[in-house]
């Protein structure tokens, strides 16, 4: 077993179902040999706009994967990645690598530290023996806390090496993270003390699926509901509730109007994360 054959099979442990890839990459012919389907995108950061897309639509509990060649491969994949990062989005980038012994020899691109400032986690892979513990540490890393993409970047003797005994890894449990119960506890007051409440709602409502606690939540007070770009108005019966669509340079006006008028505007995006887990009793 190879180091490509390595990361495939850890890949298939995690559950994924497909790879989003621009050729060359030596994960491509691994993953496909073990059922995991590759798909060719025509451009690197369509590659990762793939996988990005992927992670959205299963709520960050499965997530999508991109391949990519060293050198200008993973180079042009760097808008899709910062996107994803501004986003808070999961997602895997296998890249390809120059020989560990040019990593250091100007101009090599050396993908681990570029894309540093724009991944949650970052690493070089310098020998196949460690590839089991970058992939835990990638996978824990994206999915624990804050989500976000991550990146292994891998040259290709380590795609190519042997490796040595059993593979060990098994997919790590997720480690959620909540608010401060008494900081819940003073929205809550600060909501209904309020004369004109608005709650501004971003994609952790989406992550939590939460959109019918939030809609509870908005009926209850009332309060209109502004969406961010990154999620969707949630399914509110009463439907003067959604107000408008706002981002946080508040390109739309209808959402700035709406702010302004305000007198409370908690973010629901912190506040929901684990949403799905509170009892709508507790409310009362």
């Amino acid at each position: 077993m190879n180091g490509a054959a390595v990361i495939a099979e850890i890949l298939k442990r995690e559950g994924t179902e497909f790879l989003s890839c621009y050729p060359r990459n030596p994960l491509i012919e691994a993953s496909a040999a073990l059922d995991i389907r590759p798909i060719l995108c025509r451009q690197e950061r369509v590659g990762v706009g793939i996988a990005d897309g992927y992670s959205r639509v299963k709520r960050g509990k499965h997530n999508g994967v991109f391949a990519a060649q060293a050198g200008p491969g993973i180079e042009n994949a760097f808008p899709g990645v910062a996107q994803a990062f501004s986003e808070n989005v999961p997602l895997l980038v296998i890249a390809g690598g120059m020989p560990l012994e040019r990593q250091y020899v100007r101009p090599v691109f050396r993908a681990a530290n570029v894309f540093r400032p724009v991944t949650k986690w970052s690493a070089l892979a310098h020998s196949v023996q460690e590839l089991p513990d970058l992939m835990r540490r990638a996978y824990h890393a994206m999915r624990s806390g804050k989500a976000g993409p991550v990146l292994i970047e891998v040259p290709d003797e380590v795609f190519t090496a042997e490796y040595q005994g059993p593979l060990d890894y098994a997919p790590l449990p997720l480690q959620r993270a909540a608010p401060d119960p008494a900081a819940v506890k003073k929205a809550a007051e600060m909501l209904l003390a309020a004369k004109q409440p608005l709650l501004w709602a971003g994609q952790g409502v989406h992550y939590a699926e939460a959109s019918e606690q939030l809609a509870a939540l908005a009926e209850l007070l009332p309060a209109p509901v502004v969406a961010t770009s990154a999620e969707s108005p949630p399914k509110i019966r009463n439907a003067p509730l959604v107000s408008a669509l706002a981002s946080i340079s508040m390109m739309f006006p209808s959402g700035t109007d709406v702010l302004t008028m305000s007198s409370v505007c908690p973010a629901a995006t912190a506040l929901s994360r684990n949403a799905s887990e509170y009892d709508s009793s507790s409310r009362r």
